[in-house]
C-alpha cells in the first residue's frame, strides 16, 4: 500500500479481493470511482496531484489496473472516453458501497448490483453527505 494513506487499506483490499477474483476468472474489469474537487486535499506544490488521486494512481499501478481505470474529479477523467466504451457494453456494473453515481455511463443491457459492504453506514453516508 503506498505510504501515508494507511486508514484507506482495508476499503481498498475490500475493493481489489473482487477486481482481482473476478479479472482471475477471466472477466474484463475496471476500476472506477467519482469524486468532487471539494473532497480532495490540497496537493503538497502546485506540479503534483491531491494525496488522494496520488494514492489512487499507486493503488491501480500496484494491482495493475494502470490501462483499466477512471478516477473522476468532478466528473472529468483523461480516461473519461475510455471508460465511456467499456462502460457502454459492459455486462455486469458493480455499484461497491453504493458510492459510484453516474449510472448514465452504462448502457441499457448491463446488470447494475449494488453491493452494501457495510450496512448503516453507507446508508447514513448518503443522507449526511450526498443530500
Amino acid at each position: 500500500m503506498p505510504a501515508g494513506l494507511d486508514a484507506s487499506a482495508g476499503n481498498v483490499c475490500s475493493v481489489m479481493h473482487w477486481a482481482l477474483g473476478f479479472r482471475e476468472v477471466g472477466w474484463e474489469v475496471w476500476l472506477a470511482e467519482h469524486v468532487s474537487s471539494e473532497e480532495l486535499t490540497a496537493p503538497a506544490s502546485p506540479d503534483r496531484k491531491s494525496p488522494q488521486e496520488e494514492f489512487w494512481k499507486a493503488t491501480v499501478e500496484e494491482f495493475g489496473f494502470r490501462s483499466r481505470e477512471c478516477l473522476m474529479v468532478d466528473g472529468e477523467s483523461p480516461e473519461l472516453e475510455a471508460f465511456r466504451e467499456f462502460a457502454a457494453s459492459a455486462d455486469l456494473f458493480i455499484n461497491y458501497a453504493g458510492h459510484f453515481r453516474r449510472l448514465d455511463l452504462f448502457g441499457a443491457h448491463t446488470v447494475k448490483a449494488y453491493l452494501d459492504v457495510d450496512p448503516a453506514f453507507t446508508q447514513l453516508w448518503v443522507e449526511v453527505f450526498q443530500n
